[in-house]
């Protein structure tokens, strides 16, 4: 999992998934936080890891659209459910994995605290455009484009302020 190519905020994330340590409902009322259980996006099951990531019915077209051989998980355990295809999928398919992980959990989270609902083709498009950019930006070779840059960028230097002025 650590050697996975995607963002180390995401490489966190998936350890706290994978750990069962993810702030869920059903994790907050373990440690004695008054919530309800029951998941804030589809209203009908508990809120665990594996119902918020892969179980809910609003999340599962996600991972229909992305096209892989995955079966909806038949445990409650997020870990067990990884187990059972992580090792068949190549390094593309596992970062792609991970990324749709972390943006179902953004997801999520921007329905919580904001009322922002998002579509599937949102969270796909947040996923492959957040490790497209990550990659890129690891790419020690790519010379960035200056096509924004004016003939006048860069000309100007600092001067000193008249006295009794300031500059901000």
């Amino acid at each position: 999992m650590w050697k996975t190519r995607v963002p180390p905020k995401v490489r966190d994330f998936m350890w706290r998934a994978l750990s069962g340590c993810l702030p869920t409902n059903v994790q907050l009322r373990i440690r004695h936080v008054p919530v309800e259980m029951v998941c804030p996006l589809c209203l009908e099951q508990n809120e665990s890891v594996t119902h918020c990531l892969a179980g809910c019915r609003l999340v599962w077209p996600c991972w229909q659209q992305l096209g892989f051989d995955i079966l909806a998980p038949s445990s409650d355990s997020f870990q067990a459910w990884v187990r059972g295809f992580i090792f068949q999928l190549n390094d593309d398919q596992r970062c792609r994995f991970f990324m749709l992980c972390w943006a179902i959990w953004r997801r999520r989270n921007e329905w919580v605290w904001r009322k922002k609902k998002g579509s599937v083709q949102e969270i796909l498009y947040v996923a492959d455009c957040t490790l497209q950019n990550w990659i890129q930006a690891q790419d020690k070779e790519l010379t960035p484009m200056p096509s924004f840059l004016s003939g006048e960028d860069g000309v100007s230097s600092w001067k000193k302020p008249p006295v009794g002025k300031l500059k901000i």
